[in-house]
């Protein structure tokens, strides 16, 4: 576990960060909350010409708390924020040694590349599930302030649930930092495609394209009535794990 420490070195400002931001995002949004739903906004938001925003409003007004919190933390939390953390993170996985022309010196441990690969993922799947875990229970002990309730348990699967769309990122971030020479380029190119997805989800003749459907609130409520997203779940565990698989052969295959 040696490389997953070293990772976590490497990395421990940005996971910060992003509990940080995680965190200091679901709290005022929370605090907000009576606002919306006391002030009747909710009712004027859905005579807005933008239709994910109504659709939003409406599963607010018909769900209460628990759809404000999954548009809030599982869609935009994990949704939005997860994928930047996982394409910062992923990115330098292998494409940063050789920026740093550090990759020669960490291949002559006596270390598979496979292994290399593993622990380093291993280790940027656990920064982007704990911030989201912890920010749920944030978000379970402000409920009562705003006279609302979180069931935990539910909030928890939820998440885990969530935090599938961010790791299937940083996998396929990953096989792309084992092509590349400099992390810059994997980080774009998927943050890229990142914010072209999020595009297609506003407009209503492309929503259908956007992968962003994969966590909308659609597919979050069905929590709330004892239902997991199987099919979700595994369409974006198999994103991973064929990102991982593929990861690894390309870095078996890398001369330096």
């Amino acid at each position: 576990m040696m490389l997953a420490r070293l990772f976590w070195r490497e990395h421990r400002m940005l996971a910060l960060g992003y509990t940080g931001i995680l965190g200091a995002a679901l709290t005022a949004a929370t605090l907000y909350w009576p606002n919306l739903r006391d002030a009747g906004i909710l009712t004027l938001v859905q005579y807005l010409p933008f239709e994910p925003l109504k659709e939003f409003a409406e599963g607010f007004e018909r769900e209460g708390f628990w759809a404000y919190f999954a548009v809030q933390h599982l869609f935009r939390g994990a949704g939005m924020f997860g994928v930047a953390a996982a394409g910062l993170m992923g990115s330098g996985i292998v494409a940063r040694e050789v920026d740093n022309r550090t990759a020669e010196l960490l291949l002559s441990r006596p270390i598979s590349r496979s292994r290399i690969l593993m622990e380093r993922w291993f280790a940027g799947a656990v920064l982007l599930l704990v911030p989201l875990l912890a920010t749920t229970c944030l978000a379970a002990y402000l409920a009562p302030q705003v006279e609302e309730v979180l069931d935990i348990k539910t909030a928890l699967a939820a998440t885990v649930f969530a935090w599938l769309f961010p790791l299937a990122a940083f996998s396929i971030t990953m096989f792309f930092s084992t092509l590349f020479s400099n992390q810059i380029k994997a980080a774009i190119l998927v943050l890229g495609v990142s914010i072209l997805q999020m595009a297609f989800y506003l407009i209503p003749e492309l929503w259908n394209y956007s992968i962003f459907n994969i966590i909308d609130l659609d597919v979050t409520l069905k929590f709330t009535r004892g239902e997991f997203p199987m099919q979700e779940a595994c369409t974006l565990a198999a994103v991973s794990l064929v990102s991982v698989a593929a990861s690894i052969c390309s870095f078996r295959r890398r001369g330096f």
